[in-house]
């Protein structure tokens, strides 16, 4: 009962007010990128596996309530993304999530921002507690990466909360580097960012053309 009360203030404080910060990251893809092949232990990535991803996400919902979101899921069977998951033995242990050239849904910011038609925007990369440590999200991450490149995108973003310190760090190890830190405040119906996204891409882009 006291759980229950407290989802519901919570739902409210939500339709109220909203607030976070997150840093943006970029990175310009090149043919020198790395690529992890097959490997022997078990692993291997589904690239057209939707479906079952999204399956898998609602069973886990209970226990990881942030990686099933309903507008997230109905913007991305609108623009067709990508959600690849990572199986071990055949059983998914993790996935990441992509848009490619056209819309995507940011639950932090409750609303869609276009993307260009050589862009990417990576919005959620997970792996089971019990699989970390193992350099596993820089697997799934280089060949996403790779065929990403080989299908024309050149340029990936990505943001990460603050407290993300690790996901910053898979990010950065694998090159992308920071844009900015972006503030977003939504109080009733009105929104404020520190930093507009569409101008956060530019920069980014601008980051890697003019070196």
């Amino acid at each position: 009962m006291i759980q229950k009360i407290k989802k519901n203030l919570s739902r409210i404080r939500r339709s109220l007010f909203n607030s976070n910060k997150a840093d943006w990251y970029c990175k310009f893809l090149t043919k020198e990128d790395c690529v992890f092949a097959g490997n022997e232990s078990g692993l291997r990535i589904e690239y057209n596996n939707y479906k079952e991803t999204v399956r898998w996400l609602i069973s886990h919902n209970n226990k990881f309530p942030w990686i099933y979101n309903p507008k997230e899921i109905k913007s991305a069977e609108k623009y067709n993304h990508l959600y690849l998951s990572l199986k071990y033995n055949d059983a998914i242990i993790g996935y990441i999530k992509i848009a490619v050239a056209a819309k995507v849904y940011i639950v932090d910011y409750e609303d869609d921002i276009a993307l260009k038609n050589d862009e990417a925007f990576i919005y959620d990369t997970f792996i089971l507690p019990d699989f970390r440590g193992k350099q596993l999200g820089s697997f799934i991450l280089c060949n996403i990466l790779s065929k990403l490149r080989t299908d024309g995108i050149l340029f990936v973003f990505c943001h990460i909360p603050e407290w993300n310190k690790a996901s910053s760090r898979l990010y950065q190890n694998m090159g992308f580097k920071r844009i900015s830190n972006v503030r977003y405040l939504r109080l009733f119906n009105f929104r404020y960012f520190s930093n507009r996204p569409d101008f956060v891409k530019e920069t980014g882009r601008r980051l890697f053309t003019n070196v």
